[in-house]
């Protein structure tokens, strides 16, 4: 074990014997050795006692705070931990290399496409020509990305590709949830709206992941490095966008677990989710990070939480080792 997250609400982290301890109501429920561990992320109202605290310091093993509903908060990490500063010398050096970043991307986007078409054949109970249309015309586009000369060329056929899908996906929803196409603020439909709140949720969980990996999530290999934009958070995002937001979403409206009456019409027009819809909501965020999944390079069924926490560490691996082959990327059945 090299990642521990902590969910439950209640809990109490303990140390003792060199092992993490772990209450609910007073009783031990499960006991790792603290040996392995490369971080511990805290969700909402789990608490930590400060011995612990204390031997992770001492260890250099972080840990991530996030909110209930997976916003990252920060951490707490020893600032003198081996490597950081070599990670992030090699992120500088590597986003200068065409090289690699073009590698880099082509895995990446690839995957994104191939999850993409993935997603919007589940939402297909009977595809009819045009959809298959759709589903064959990704196929060309995720092919096209092997013979890209930039990064410019494999954004132009990704956002070709978002496109297609989303048109796709527009299919799927019937109304009273009728969506025509990505917005962003303000989301001008129930889908939209419940896919930016998700990504702003799956960006804070990927930039909590990578600080524990001792990378600096503001200097990206395919998103351009500027300000406070969290660049790669934005790369590692991509192939898990339609992987855990948008057929989570698909999922909260096609049920109807998130009905009509659970959006509300801002001023300027954009639709959100009222206070019941986001509860509603959140819980599904949770429990979907939480659900194990058959996770192809390790082998074995892990969560989301953990995957991302793998993927993390495995882009920083590629990173510091200058090989983007190291890095294999998501792909869904």
């Amino acid at each position: 074990m090299r990642h521990l997250c902590v969910c439950t609400q209640g809990a109490r982290l303990g140390y003792n014997s060199h092992r993490v301890n772990i209450q609910i109501d007073g009783e031990i429920v499960r006991s790792v050795p603290i040996e392995p561990l490369e971080s511990v992320e805290l969700y909402g109202n789990v608490q930590a006692t400060t011995q612990l605290i204390h031997e992770l310091l001492r260890r250099n093993i972080s840990v991530g705070m996030y909110s209930l509903g997976g916003f990252y908060i920060g951490n707490i990490g020893n600032p003198d931990c081996n490597g950081r500063s070599d990670i992030v010398k090699a992120q500088v050096i590597r986003a200068m290399d065409d090289v690699f970043r073009l590698k880099l991307a082509k895995i990446i986007i690839r995957a994104k496409i191939h999850n993409q078409k993935i997603v919007l054949r589940r939402s297909q109970d009977a595809p009819g020509q045009t959809e298959r249309d759709q589903l064959r015309q990704l196929d060309i586009l995720e092919k096209r990305i092997n013979g890209s000369k930039d990064i410019s060329e494999i954004m132009g056929i990704e956002g070709n590709a978002a496109r297609i899908y989303f048109s796709g996906l527009g299919k799927a929803l019937n109304s009273p949830y009728n969506f025509y196409g990505r917005n962003r603020r303000p989301a001008k439909d129930p889908f939209n709206a419940l896919i930016n709140y998700g990504y702003a949720v799956l960006q804070n969980q990927v930039t909590g992941k990578l600080i524990m990996n001792g990378a600096n999530p503001s200097i990206g290999m395919l998103h351009s490095s500027h300000g406070n934009k969290k660049a790669l958070s934005f790369d590692l995002m991509e192939e898990w966008r339609p992987v855990i937001v948008d057929s989570l979403a698909l999922h909260c409206l096609s049920s109807k677990k998130l009905r009509e009456d659970h959006f509300e019409i801002q001023e300027d027009g954009g639709i959100n989710l009222t206070k019941e819809g986001l509860h509603i909501y959140r819980r599904k965020i949770i429990d979907k990070y939480d659900v194990s999944t058959s996770y192809i390079k390790c082998g074995a069924n892990m969560s989301f939480n953990k995957a991302l926490n793998y993927q993390a560490d495995s882009i920083v691996r590629a990173i510091q080792e200058n090989d983007a082959s190291i890095y294999s990327a998501c792909r869904i059945r």
